[in-house]
């Protein structure tokens, strides 16, 4: 087992977990062993690398730059490990991915006892949240997510697509009436992401593309939310098919606009740092998941 209780294990940590106790308790140390080993730290580099200040430790400038090479060493090291323990270099460990609650729910989460049968020895743990988020600044190994990073230093595979459906409940249309064009939807109320860029909806008319900005009353973060909007008749959605699969189904929601749908969905990435240091971890990972959102169509 790798000693880590180096220091370049014990400031990754500090910097992930934003606390030198969370850090010690991760590292089976006492916080006082944490705070002097960052102490010590700084005054060998000369440096204020942590800043102490708020209620929830963070990097200065320097310190993240220190942190993004400890985050590799630590990375290196760990796979160095995990494939010696291994034997046939198996991947194994932890992996940190971020994701939105509704791409985790209805395609990632259906998956994973494939992918844990696999892959035995790798545990993921999952954080959810929509948006695109900094693989590097929120310590985490990778994205997926429907936006793309600000930044060009990082990976960006499409994995696959989300298929999109318009849709509304029987009793909004019958009071509201149904949109025959994606330009009749000026006239209905439609439910939006609080995300804008998910607020213009795209169809293609006759081959060529269509974009249609729509307002509402109503706006959410999160799919579920949105469906619980729309089955509550306040409206038309525009929502991953899988997330509403049931519902039309089950002609609790009726699709709408099907003639003009895009030919694809909204591309699905895995966004990562540097594919030189790509850890099988995050390579297998990701090549499973093209695999069976391939399958999942």
């Amino acid at each position: 087992m790798l000693h880590r209780k180096s220091d370049i294990f014990v400031f990754a940590a500090v910097i992930e977990e934003g606390s030198f106790s969370l850090a010690a308790r991760r590292l089976g140390l006492t916080p006082s062993t944490v705070s002097k080993t960052v102490a010590r730290l700084e005054a060998q580099l000369g440096l204020r690398l942590v800043d102490r200040d708020s209620r929830r430790l963070a990097a200065t400038a320097e310190g993240r730059t220190w942190y993004e090479g400890c985050r590799q060493a630590v990375a290196a090291l760990s796979e160095a490990e995990a494939s010696l323990s291994a034997g046939a270099g198996r991947p194994a460990g932890l992996l940190r991915v971020f994701v939105s609650a509704s791409v985790a729910e209805t395609r990632i989460a259906p998956v994973m006892a494939e992918f844990h049968a696999r892959y035995p020895e790798l545990a993921v743990e999952f954080h959810l949240r929509n948006g695109f988020t900094d693989p590097i600044e929120d310590a985490v190994d990778l994205t997926i997510t429907h936006e793309t990073p600000a930044r060009d230093s990082f990976i960006r595979r499409r994995i696959g697509s989300s298929p999109l459906v318009i849709c509304a409940t029987p009793a909004y249309l019958a009071r509201a009436g149904t949109p025959a064009h994606p330009r009749d939807l000026a006239q209905h109320t439609c439910l939006l992401s609080t995300r804008p860029m998910f607020n213009t909806w795209h169809f293609e008319d006759a081959g060529q593309a269509l974009a249609v900005p729509v307002q509402g009353a109503f706006s959410a973060s999160q799919g579920s939310m949105l469906r619980g909007l729309v089955l509550a008749g306040l409206g038309i959605a525009c929502l991953s098919r899988h997330v509403v699969e049931a519902d039309l189904a089950a002609g609790r929601l009726v699709p709408l606009l099907d003639g003009f749908a895009p030919a694809e969905g909204v591309p699905l990435y895995a966004i990562y740092h540097d594919a030189r240091f790509l850890s099988p971890r995050i390579r297998c990972f990701v090549d499973f998941l093209a695999e069976a959102l391939s399958r999942d169509g």
